[in-house]
């Protein structure tokens, strides 16, 4: 099924008519239509409108065959996706600085998944800390950690200057993010 055949579905199992889901996500009737026609297809910000308005999870419009884990950078967007989706937790002792020292580091489950998934919720896999895509992974987790214990501080802030300082340290990591995804190097 295409993205606009499953937002089609998905909005007939709900009941709701192109009209009401308009009405739900703010987006122009007009371009539900044209997405479920195929003839569009939604940007993040809208299907994630779609997704909340329909209450189902944003994983109904992953399309499996756009998945690849060939290179380097395709296996550092699994790593950050799942990081940052609390599939997987990394945990290690933290320098000064608050990065994870590489020889302490380890990836674990999250106890919700390792309920589901009925594993060992003390089996940790260790990490070798010779791999520069790990070290670049734990260069990441470390502005990421940075930024997640700001947001917690500041998310509810009044102050403009406050709110656009963590907006900015959010670009920065989105592209940092970017910038790894991009290495075409194979993984051997």
């Amino acid at each position: 099924m295409t993205i606009g055949e499953k937002i089609k579905y998905l909005r007939k199992q709900k009941g709701l008519t192109q009209t009401e889901l308009s009405e739900l996500t703010g987006i122009h009737q007009v371009s539900i239509t044209k997405y479920e026609k195929g003839k569009m297809i939604p940007q993040p910000d809208q299907l994630q409108k779609i997704v909340e308005a329909l209450n189902v999870s944003p994983m109904i419009f992953f399309e499996s065959e756009n998945f690849r884990l060939e290179t380097r950078g395709d296996l550092m967007g699994v790593l950050i996706n799942l990081c940052k989706s609390k599939v997987f937790v990394v945990k290690g002792k933290r320098d000064r600085s608050s990065a994870l020292i590489p020889s302490t580091v380890t990836f674990e489950f999250s106890p919700i998944i390792s309920k589901i998934l009925a594993a060992d919720t003390e089996r940790k896999i260790p990490i070798n800390p010779d791999e520069p895509l790990l070290l670049d992974f734990l260069k990441w987790e470390k502005q990421y950690h940075n930024y997640e214990k700001l947001f917690k501080k500041y998310s509810v802030s009044k102050n403009a200057t406050e709110v656009a300082a963590l907006n900015d340290l959010r670009d920065i990591i989105e592209k940092i993010e970017i910038e790894l995804q991009c290495s075409s190097a194979p993984l051997r």
